[in-house]
């Protein structure tokens, strides 16, 4: 019995270590790797990237700002949407977004 207590423990604790490394590479994303999720979004791509994009604040106010015109994006017709995300895709390539 003690062994299946100490197992779990170990279990919890390695897990709880990797989603805290994964929401600090998460908070330390760049522009690059925010146009490659919209563009990836854009072309069909895996869903998951896109999901876990949007659906999760972030501590970062830049990240965050990204985040929530992506989210306000998915209410827009597609065309209107596709034609905005492909701006802001091509901003953050550029260095242009503030």
């Amino acid at each position: 019995m003690l062994s299946w207590v100490i197992g779990l423990l170990l279990a919890a604790g390695a897990l709880f270590g990797c989603l805290r490394c994964t929401r600090s590479n998460r908070e330390a994303m760049g522009d690059v790797e925010v146009a490659d999720i919209i563009e990836h979004y854009l072309h069909g791509g895996n869903a998951w990237s896109w999901g876990d994009f949007v659906d999760v604040q972030f501590h970062n106010p830049r990240l965050e700002r990204l985040r929530r015109l992506c989210l306000e994006a998915e209410s827009k017709l597609p065309s209107e949407r596709e034609a905005f995300l492909i701006e802001l895709a091509g901003k953050l390539r550029r260095g242009q977004f503030s």
